[in-house]
């Protein structure tokens, strides 16, 4: 579990989220289906984040979790990438993936 504002221990250099880069660079890139964002929205919006669960929602949506590992893994070098979204998630802390769980556009999906 992982609390708002606390530091992992996977630092690297990330670009903050108020420089123009950041969605020009991230966000076209990122797409989720709507339930994986809703899910995340509510896991992370309380006090103290569940790890398990949180990554447990991601790895459903495949797409979102590739997606996401190539993200972090984008500035690492070969011997560092992340393998497992667990710390990945972790990387890019609850303010980020809350900054995108907001502006990820939809993936759209079939109606039955």
């Amino acid at each position: 579990m992982f609390a708002p504002g606390k530091r992992s221990q996977f630092t690297g250099q990330r670009t903050f989220l108020d420089e123009p880069s950041w969605n020009a660079r991230c966000l076209p890139h990122l797409t989720a289906l709507p339930s994986t964002l809703a899910q995340m929205e509510l896991l992370l919006r309380v006090p103290v984040v569940d790890l398990y669960v949180l990554s447990d929602v991601v790895k459903k949506d495949a797409s979102f979790a590739s997606q996401l590992l190539q993200l972090g893994n984008l500035d690492r070098h070969p011997e560092s990438h992340f393998v497992r979204i667990e710390d990945c998630l972790v990387d890019l802390g609850v303010d980020w993936l809350l900054a995108v769980v907001s502006q990820v556009p939809l993936t759209p999906t079939e109606a039955y």
